[in-house]
């Protein structure tokens, strides 16, 4: 996903394990997705399937 307002701002999820990880995962780049950063943070262990970028750049699943 890219934030409409800033090309280079971008997030990624995935909607399936990895093997061997029960964890979700969210992350982010500010650079166009040169780089990434892990948001899982304390996200429960379930599938992130979709994000949306609400008022202020706060991220909403």
């Amino acid at each position: 996903m890219v934030d409409p307002s800033n090309p280079d701002r971008v997030w990624t999820t995935h909607s399936g394990y990895r093997a061997g990880s029960p964890l979700p995962h969210v992350h982010a780049g500010t650079d166009g997705g040169r780089h990434w950063r892990d948001l899982s943070g304390n996200l429960p262990a379930a599938p992130v399937n979709d994000l949306v970028v609400a008022r202020a750049g706060i991220l909403t699943s």
